[in-house]
């Protein structure tokens, strides 16, 4: 049987650079399982060895996924067809599964738990290790005794992720969000090299990886930031703005030169610390774990 393909992949495209930076945010976020994975790091044995594979056979395993899919949907259906289905994978299983098109929603939901499941399991980890860090406050890092699972962690990440759903349509909270992220990413990976070039000691099981490549992952990283301040700064501003209330909230509550200095904030803070500690050991059945504090200052767990 022979296919014709009567479409054409770059009609119509556009060289705008604003446009091509959401189009890589948008791209990106399909792909971001290797980062989840990292945020889970503890939870796996031998992760030198088992992280390495695990992100490479995941990402080359997504991507022939994806392309298989893609083409699939421009071999049954047309380019307007593509363009206005609001769910193109029911489009295409009505042209081409029969009966079985009633099948896909279902699948789809199966697909979004999926990907629901492995952001609440990244976000969980690194709230509780922030929390462990005293980069938060001690209750979210209250671990369930029988399980071991941060679920003051999971509770606070859902509940932060509901108020947020109310805040504009979901392409604008991913280009948000992703603004954000790209942004992080880059000041991660100036650490990184900063790290690398200063031959500063790491942990033994630390991945090491060829140098070259966090810096062309840092000039990406670079672009995509640069891009999105520079043609669409509503988005930039969002995420410029998610950044600094986090860098408020370090320098108020955090640094030691601001509210630590006076007393009677530190008072009412270990008083506030202690009973949300004890509501989140009682609600989670769980222990707080912030790791080497000074006895005095422990808060309480029954």
């Amino acid at each position: 049987m022979n296919i014709q393909l009567s479409w054409k992949p770059f009609k119509n495209s556009t060289l705008n650079v604003g446009k091509l930076a959401n189009a890589f945010f948008a791209g990106l976020f399909s792909y971001d399982g290797w980062d989840i994975l990292n945020f889970g790091a503890e939870d796996v044995e031998n992760p030198k060895s088992t992280m390495s594979f695990a992100i490479l056979f995941g990402i080359s395993s997504v991507a022939a996924l994806y392309i298989s899919i893609n083409l699939s949907y421009f071999v049954v259906l047309t380019v307007p067809q593509i363009e206005s289905s609001v769910a193109v994978a029911t489009t295409f299983a009505k042209a081409s599964l029969g009966s079985f098109q009633y099948a896909i929603p279902f699948l789809v939901s199966i697909l979004l738990v999926g990907s629901l499941n492995s952001t609440l399991f990244a976000a969980s980890r690194y709230l509780f290790a922030a929390s462990r860090e005293r980069q938060l406050p001690a209750f979210i890092s209250c671990v369930n005794i029988k399980h071991n699972s941060p679920r003051a962690a999971l509770v606070f990440h859902a509940t932060l992720a509901i108020a947020f759903s109310f805040l504009g349509n979901i392409e604008e909270l991913i280009n948000y969000v992703a603004f954000a992220q790209w942004m992080q990413r880059s000041f991660t990976l100036s650490a990184l090299l900063y790290i690398r070039l200063c031959n500063l000691p790491v942990h033994p099981e630390a991945i090491r990886t060829p140098l070259v490549m966090p810096i062309i992952f840092l000039c990406v990283c670079l672009a995509l930031v640069t891009v999105t301040i520079a043609q669409n700064f509503k988005t930039s501003l969002v995420g410029l703005m998610m950044l600094a209330v986090g860098l408020v909230i370090y320098v108020l509550f955090i640094w030691e030169k601001t509210l630590q200095r006076f007393e009677c904030y530190r008072r009412i803070a270990s008083a506030l610390n202690e009973y949300l500690c004890l509501f989140s050991q009682i609600a989670f059945n769980g222990i707080i774990d912030i790791g080497n504090e000074p006895e005095e200052s422990k808060p309480l767990q029954h």
